[in-house]
């Protein structure tokens, strides 16, 4: 059993370092604006939010974007979780029947 765990903090070290390395651990690029947006082993990491069933395209518009908002609060902070800021934004919204729904989805930024 000693071995195992030996083995496993290891491993977990040397991913660590290696992570590291590579740039891949999920990070902040600062753009020109003064603004820090959320990367992803050097890229936009973006995240989605979405609704459903809603009776207007902006209901639920603004469900998703509380959804999108919730969901980066709890990852990264409320600070990026203003969808004002977020970059890379692609919104989707469709009527089925009367029930509006949207897809939204961001790169989450702050300043």
């Amino acid at each position: 059993m000693r071995k195992f765990a030996a083995c496993a903090v290891l491993a977990l070290v040397f991913s660590t370092f290696i992570h590291q390395a590579a740039g891949a651990f999920p990070g902040s690029q600062y753009m020109s604006n003064g603004t820090w947006c959320r990367t992803w082993f050097g890229k936009p990491h973006e995240h989605w939010g979405d609704s459903l069933g809603k009776k207007s395209q902006q209901e639920a518009y603004e469900y998703a974007v509380r959804n999108w908002s919730a969901f980066v609060a709890l990852e990264y902070g409320r600070k990026y979780a203003d969808f004002g800021l977020a970059l890379k934004k692609h919104v989707d919204c469709k009527d089925d029947h009367g029930a509006w729904g949207c897809m939204i989805k961001a790169q989450a930024c702050r300043h």
